[in-house]
């Protein structure tokens, strides 16, 4: 089990997400889990997400359902 989970969310975050994801990956504390969650993002976020988490195991990516 994890001592710390991070939430990020994710909207179109093409830009940033890399760096951010990157960021606390670089962590000197390495006890903690990744939560993205992606809302429904059309620019080439998940593409970045999934750089991480088929990388590092700490990473995890969950996409909101459409509510119809």
């Amino acid at each position: 089990m994890r001592e710390v989970s991070i939430i990020t969310p994710c909207y179109n975050a093409s830009k940033t997400i890399y760096k951010t994801l990157d960021s606390i990956r670089k962590q000197s504390f390495h006890n903690f889990e990744v939560l993205i969650i992606d809302d429904f993002s059309t620019d080439n976020s998940l593409q970045i997400i999934n750089l991480f988490t088929s990388k590092d195991k700490r990473f995890k990516l969950y996409e909101r359902k459409k509510n119809y």
